[in-house]
């Protein structure tokens, strides 16, 4: 609306006023009318009751509906929370120590069946992935070897030990969902690299000959020890039975030639079967 125009029709108004230090006051719906001196300018400003009350009713609408979407947030936190966990492997501790054993056998060579521990850390990257630092150690028993298989310059064994202690570092990733009930929860993958130690000792006897076996008199001892870069991968069950940390796992493991190709390969295969808890 023009100024001029708001002035002609404020003049129009009411004689019903109240002064108050030379301004002239005339209350409208609503509003409230004020100009001041000679010159009439006329200003249109709310009532101070009328701001006052929209700023609470404002105030009293933001934290309603803040409690609101408080209250669903907390709803969906402890109601919908454990469904997802349960679908895609739980809500587990960031860190987990694994401390694992049983049976195990190598084979290339030499077959041989034999015994492992394992303990490592664990660490959670998502809900589906884990990093894991493996430690183990690996027992095989004297078996016979074949004639002259291993020899040097002055005689052929007739048995072979082995131990491998081996240190890797894998990748899980977690294929079915840990469930609440049932048995066999968690089916998941896991793959690395690592690092393995051979230590081999070969025995002769004096007396021993390759038709008729061993008789007795002295033992020769030859040792041999390799460390060879390896791979490993297997399957495994995160929880044997619901909410328990007794797991299942099994692996094949593969380290690589390290002898000068004109020379017999040194690489060998492991496959143990693990039984463990996980803290």
């Amino acid at each position: 609306m023009p100024l001029r125009r708001l002035r002609i029709q404020l003049a129009k108004l009411p004689a019903a006023c109240t002064l108050h230090r030379g301004e002239v006051r005339r209350r409208k719906s609503r509003s409230e009318v004020m100009w001041c001196g000679p010159r009439q300018h006329a200003i249109v400003k709310p009532r101070p009751y009328l701001a006052r009350r929209s700023r609470r009713a404002m105030t009293l609408s933001v934290a309603y509906f803040s409690t609101r979407i408080a209250v669903v947030a907390l709803l969906c936190a402890t109601t919908g929370a454990a469904p997802v966990a349960a679908q895609t492997g739980g809500p587990s501790k960031r860190y987990e120590i694994i401390l694992a054993g049983g049976p195990s056998e190598a084979s290339r060579s030499v077959d041989a069946r034999g015994w492992h521990a394992e303990a490592g850390l664990a660490r959670r990257l998502s809900n589906r992935f884990r990093a894991q630092l493996d430690l183990t150690g690996h027992t095989y028993g004297p078996v016979p070897v074949p004639p002259c298989l291993i020899q040097d310059s002055q005689r052929c064994y007739q048995e072979l030990a082995r131990r491998v202690v081996a240190g890797t570092a894998s990748v899980s990733y977690q294929l079915l969902p840990v469930r609440q009930t049932g048995v066999f929860h968690g089916l998941y993958a896991v793959g690395g690299i690592g690092l393995y130690n051979s230590r081999r000792t070969a025995t002769a006897d004096s007396d021993c000959r390759v038709s008729g076996g061993c008789q007795g008199g002295d033992s020769y001892r030859m040792r041999l020890n390799d460390t060879q870069l390896g791979f490993n991968g297997g399957v495994g069950v995160r929880s044997l039975t619901p909410g328990s940390p007794l797991f299942a796992e099994v692996r094949l493991h593969f380290a690589r030639r390290s002898t000068p190709a004109n020379t017999p390969s040194n690489d060998y295969w492991l496959m143990p079967f693990s039984i463990g808890f996980r803290f």
